[in-house]
């Protein structure tokens, strides 16, 4: 699956999660698309075969309406027609998408191991981020026993200004997406945020030029943040990297000892990657 189609679900998450999609008749966003991936939705392990009636009645639309959906999404592969109950199930389509999908995400499991191992030794929250021109899409986080509440969660956006896990992606980003975000109007989310263009262009540059981005309260109160990038053999960004706790634990466990971990996972990450997508060529 291309990048841009990943930004667009990206975006698609976004949209949904600040209220930006609506159902209601003047929006600007087709409500039959959200009613399809409604449906799919639908299907899950103990959920194999859906007929018309049934998905009306599940997400209160028409009958009429879930026909048409529905014989779009067969007529694409996206479901297909059980002839012996005459219900619908996941189509192979879903499996083409899927597997097209495992070379941009496979290697999430590679960077899960190294974040269980920094979680273990250091005891504070651990985070994957990923980034897209939206913000920072947490992708991954694995917490401690005694985790404090932080903005970042799996599946959520997060500033890319602000806190350690986003500005490691925006330092890391093209320079112009850089440019573009810290000379817009930008909100403050304490009174650590840092949103005077001159300055953020100041510490981005230093992010990138030591390869790892320090913050204290910019996006929580209390709370200090460590990110480190995960590169590609040609030194692009793949992934961020970053750990986060409250500011006495993180100081008490030495910041400069997290640092050079955290610097280190992320290198762990890189080499396995660029080891297997070395060996993806090969074959």
């Amino acid at each position: 699956m291309s990048k841009s189609v990943i930004d667009t679900y990206i975006n698609n998450v976004y949209l949904l999660q600040t209220g930006v999609i609506k159902l209601g008749k003047n929006s600007k966003y087709i409500n039959s698309i959200k009613r399809a991936v409604k449906i799919l939705d639908l299907y899950t392990e103990n959920t194999e075969n859906l007929g018309i009636t049934e998905i009306s009645k599940i997400l209160d639309i028409n009958k009429s309406t879930v026909y048409k959906i529905v014989n779009t999404l067969r007529d694409e592969g996206l479901l297909i027609k059980n002839e012996t109950n005459q219900k619908y199930m996941m189509g192979y389509k879903i499996l083409d998408l899927a597997s097209k999908t495992i070379g941009q995400y496979d290697y999430k499991e590679i960077s899960l191991k190294e974040m269980k191992e920094l979680r273990d030794d250091i005891n504070e929250t651990v985070i994957l981020s990923v980034y897209t021109k939206q913000g920072g899409f947490c992708l991954e986080k694995v917490d401690p026993k005694n985790k404090i509440k932080l903005t970042s969660q799996a599946g959520h956006i997060i500033p890319l200004y602000a806190g350690a896990t986003g500005k490691v992606l925006l330092a890391n980003a093209p320079k112009e997406d850089m440019e573009k975000i810290i000379t817009d109007k930008l909100k403050k989310f304490t009174n650590n945020t840092e949103i005077t263009e001159k300055k953020l262009r100041k510490q981005l540059n230093k992010i990138k030029e030591q390869g790892y981005a320090l913050s204290k309260g910019e996006l929580d109160e209390g709370a200090i943040a460590i990110g480190a990038p995960i590169l590609d053999k040609d030194g692009k960004l793949i992934y961020g990297l970053s750990i986060a706790g409250p500011a006495g634990r993180m100081e008490k466990k030495g910041i400069n000892e997290i640092i050079e971990k955290v610097i280190t996972k992320a290198k762990n990450i890189s080499t396995k990657i660029k080891l297997i997508k070395s060996i993806k060529c090969d074959n």
